[in-house]
């Protein structure tokens, strides 16, 4: 008897001894020997009698081919759960089924990658503190260590800055990753006309920030005028183009009450979604005191009923991003309480600076985590750990100099 990767299930993730199938909806299994059984059917051993043979000889199983054959059956067919992920029949396989990451090991499903500290706003919100001028990764450091090394176990690459577009070797780039990545793109938008199209159509994803309404809005808010109508500019062009985007906004105290207008000039100027987010207590922000950016429980308590207006008024016209991210929350939901962080951050997410330095989400300090690159090849590789308990404290240090709360740092933190 043979088993397959259902056609329902067009991704599969391993990451140390847990296996992530996406279909409708992301489903997470902790169990090393179902990840095994797993990573044997991804790559072509379909017979229960080779994969017991497999699971007998990894694991130096005491138990007999026919008991470990029922293992397989029960935590594979036999799992409600899980049972639509798996059939006996090739004619219902996914043939074209991709999986990424290696059992029992720390591959993330995204790498981040800074590719600059420069940019041409001047937010007052910048999470990087990012300037006119700034520091660059190296197209070379990043062809020898991200791309040789990386390759084949992470399957997403999110170039973001800084403003990337700002990076002298920014195609070239896009070049090297574009045909063994799915690339991701987070830009102001504003350099986009820069660019040939054909650059742009290499990304799986596009995002860009919005930062008013107007020149003058966006001269407030970025010192950049004239940028208004160049990232329109860049928008319509990707519409033409047919290459599919999409916009954020993060949401003030000034801005909320118009969040019906950024939804209809998404609309207009070609955006397939919309997102929105709220700030976080980093980079400029860390110690503001700006009414404008910190809003009361009662303003976000009226935000989410905005924004729950605006996703049914306008759901056949643009695609409204989930406020709460509850499929992503619920995707690494099943992961052990260890001090780590429950959204995927330092596991299935990596941030990488233009320094070089690893650290699990983009808005915390270095104070928390921040490895160099061999440090975190260990840490992918299993061959080191890190203690989450201890980072923690290190953080509330650094929150209590700065007169915060970690939970003002991000919302994580706080015990459910």
């Amino acid at each position: 008897m043979k088993i397959y990767i259902s056609n329902k299930i067009r991704r599969v993730y391993f990451y140390d001894d847990f296996v992530t199938f996406f279909g409708d909806l992301p489903i997470t299994k902790q169990n090393l020997g179902l990840s095994h059984t797993v990573f044997c059917i991804c790559n072509g051993i379909n017979d229960f009698d080779q994969i017991a043979h497999s699971l007998i000889d990894k694991f130096a199983l005491k138990s007999d081919l026919e008991t470990v054959k029922r293992m397989i059956h029960q935590c594979t067919i036999a799992d409600t759960s899980i049972e639509h992920a798996f059939v006996l029949n090739s004619n219902e396989a996914n043939n074209n089924l991709i999986f990424n990451g290696i059992v029992g090991k720390r591959y993330p499903d995204v790498l981040h990658i800074e590719l600059t500290s420069q940019c041409n706003f001047m937010c007052s919100h910048c999470y990087k503190n990012a300037l006119y001028v700034g520091e660059s990764v190296c197209y070379k450091w990043l062809s020898e260590k991200i791309y040789d090394r990386l390759k084949q176990q992470i399957p997403i690459i999110h170039l973001t800055g800084g403003e990337p577009t700002l990076h002298k070797d920014f195609s070239k780039i896009v070049d090297l990753f574009a045909n063994d990545f799915d690339l991701q793109l987070t830009t102001n938008g504003s350099r986009i006309t820069t660019y040939s199209m054909e650059v742009f159509k290499k990304f799986q994803a596009i995002d860009i920030s919005l930062y008013g309404l107007s020149g003058n809005e966006y001269k407030v808010n970025t010192g950049s005028a004239e940028s208004y109508n160049l990232v329109m500019s860049g928008c319509r062009e990707l519409k033409a183009a047919d290459i599919n985007f999409g916009v954020t906004l993060v949401i003030n105290a000034q801005n909320w009450t118009q969040l019906e207008n950024y939804v209809e000039y998404a609309i207009r100027v070609g955006a397939k979604s919309i997102s929105f987010a709220l700030p976080m207590n980093s980079g400029r922000l860390i110690n503001s005191n700006s009414d404008k950016w910190f809003l009361s429980p009662e303003t976000k308590k009226n935000i989410y009923k905005c924004y729950r207006s605006v996703s049914k008024k306008y759901k056949d016209d643009i695609i409204v991003r989930e406020w709460t991210r509850s499929a992503y929350s619920n995707m690494w939901n099943s992961y052990p309480s260890d001090d780590s962080l429950r959204c995927g951050a330092g596991r299935t997410n990596w941030w990488m600076s233009e320094q070089k330095q690893f650290r699990p989400c983009s808005f915390l300090p270095n104070e928390y985590i921040c490895l160099d690159y061999d440090e975190w090849i260990k840490y992918i590789t299993k061959e080191s750990n890190i203690d989450w308990k201890n980072s923690r404290k290190l953080l509330e240090v650094f929150a209590s100099k700065n007169d915060l709360k970690i939970t003002d740092i991000c919302p994580i933190f706080r015990k459910e």
